[in-house]
């Protein structure tokens, strides 16, 4: 979409140069007890997913759900002068928006400070550019900003429909602008870690073909000879979907003919789409392998281009390969916390450097070694991730923080609290559990959030449990175990509420379903 000619250095120096201008009027959101200080921020949460086209095809059903993860930030409606407003593609559910305000019954205006809006339309495209369609709607999200220099948008991530969206509404993203997309592909990821002198899995970066592809893999077995396998990754994929694992035992000896001849006839197994896929980059690196965890850490460069570390998580990872995200456990563990912290500090140096702003995440695998553990970069998120949202829910709910050494969350008085979270608690047997007795019954049963310990259940992803039957939960506690018995408990919940009788109990085959998500959970 053109940018308008009233945004300034819109019609001189283009969109980019606009964007620029726009961006540095960004302020870091300052928090105060006291009302009387209390700045006044209008925070526009537009979760507008830009992603791959396909990708958003195939996952058309959780994107309304996806976006309404967003809503943990009515939470920051706990502070007096803060203002909300939301856009997503379809409306919120009144009980939706009344189970967020009920969790911080001392905001009593809260309801008057947050706006919700809407474009009524889920089709499989980012959420800006439905709203640039709409100049109506346009029209009433200006009306909801009555002084734009204390407003900023808060986006899943920054593309050009999410730029234009910002230049349009004269407002500024807290997000990655799309010029530094490069570094948040794999190519990319792996060149940043090799300059910025951050420890990284052996590999080959660049490729585009199946021949390249194949070259890659024979460097890399002749720097680890007893390799056993590598993992290739599209540049831009997601979610560990563009993953592939290619099994290397069982090779010629590295550097001889024969072993050349082999892969090739390994990589003609290959899927013809996956090698098409290749042609627009991708990756090949070692598959690490051994006793190893898989923690990332969250950052985020603030207006003046400080670096910070916000938060360190231990991910569940699932899948057919093992590598897709499921959920995640905070804070990582002690062990190696602070070396992926080390680490992640030289990453969020570098970015800092070449002036990006906004969050993003940092994943790794660590892997023990003569009882240590080794910290490997393997992949840079300049956007919201799977554990955004729940960290976000705990700081805003508690105005807790990590602690110096960034292995402990604790609040105000000094209580450490640790979570557990997923997007998908459920199974598509509970979708005839209707949303305001699963509501109901958790605070019946003492689950939910209680404001007083400051522990216990928030949910997530309401839209999805009649439709999919699945939500999403962040099991706060003061222990990791106690916020593991809570998700537990809250998956409990739901296998009875879903029970086909009060006599037979759960069937047997979502019974071994929960117990294989136990399973890969605990």
């Amino acid at each position: 979409m053109a940018v308008s000619a009233s945004v300034p250095g819109g019609r001189d120096g283009g969109p980019e140069a606009a964007f620029a201008a726009l961006q540095a009027r960004l302020r870091p959101f300052e928090s105060t007890d006291d009302p009387a200080r209390a700045e006044e921020r209008t925070v526009l949460a537009i979760p507008s997913i830009n992603l791959d086209p396909e990708l958003l095809v195939r996952h058309r059903e959780d994107i309304a759900a996806q976006e309404e993860r967003c809503l943990y930030l009515a939470f920051a409606l706990r502070r007096p002068r803060v203002r909300l407003v939301v856009v997503t593609c379809l409306p919120v559910r009144d009980e939706v928006v009344d189970y967020y305000l009920g969790l911080i019954p001392v905001a009593e205006d809260a309801r008057a400070r947050i706006h919700l809006l809407s474009p009524g339309d889920d089709s499989p495209r980012p959420l800006a550019q439905k709203i640039l369609e709409r100049p109506e709607l346009l029209a009433r999200l200006r009306k909801l900003i009555p002084d734009r220099r204390g407003a900023f948008i808060m986006p899943f991530n920054v593309r050009d429909h999410e730029r234009d969206l910002a230049l349009e509404l004269d407002v500024p993203i807290y997000g990655v602008d799309h010029r530094f997309a490069g570094y948040g592909i794999k190519s990319g990821c792996r060149g940043l870690f090799a300059s910025a002198g951050v420890s990284h899995p052996p590999g080959a970066n660049g490729l585009s073909s199946a021949v390249e592809l194949a070259d890659g893999l024979i460097a890399l077995r002749q720097a680890r000879p007893g390799l056993e396998a590598a993992v290739v990754k599209l540049d831009d994929a997601v979610y560990g979907e563009g993953n592939l694992v290619i099994a290397l035992r069982d090779l010629p000896p590295p550097g001889t003919r024969d072993e050349e001849a082999a892969i090739d006839v390994r990589l003609r197994t290959l899927p013809s789409s996956y090698l098409h896929k290749l042609g627009d980059g991708g990756i090949v690196e070692e598959l690490i392998a051994g006793e190893i965890r898989s923690p990332s850490v969250q950052m985020r460069i603030l207006p003046g281009g400080d670096p910070v570390v916000v938060s360190t998580h231990d991910q569940v990872l699932g899948g057919e390969l093992g590598q897709t995200f499921v959920a995640c456990r905070f804070p990582a563990e002690r062990e190696y916390a602070a070396a992926i912290v080390r680490e992640a500090r030289k990453v969020g140096a570098f970015l800092a450097a070449e002036g990006v702003l906004g969050r993003f995440g940092i994943d790794f695998v660590v892997a023990r070694c003569d009882g240590d553990w080794v910290p490997h970069a393997v992949e840079i998120n300049l956007r919201e991730g799977g554990t955004s949202h729940p960290y976000g829910a705990l700081w805003l709910l508690t105005d807790g923080s990590l602690d110096e050494d960034k292995t402990t969350f604790r609040t105000p008085s000094g209580e450490a609290k640790y979570y557990f979270a997923t997007d998908g608690l459920g199974d598509p047997d509970h979708r005839g559990i209707l949303l305001k007795d699963f509501l109901s019954a958790s605070e019946a049963s003492g689950l939910g959030w209680d404001p007083g310990s400051q522990t216990g259940a928030v949910y997530h992803m309401l839209r999805a449990l009649e439709q999919q039957g699945r939500i999403g939960v962040t099991a706060i506690g003061d222990s990791p175990d106690q916020a593991h018995e809570i998700y537990l408990g809250a998956a409990t919940l739901l296998d009875r509420l879903a029970s086909v009788s009060r006599t037979t109990g759960v069937p047997a085959s979502r019974r071994a379903r929960q117990r294989r998500l136990r399973d890969a959970t605990t």
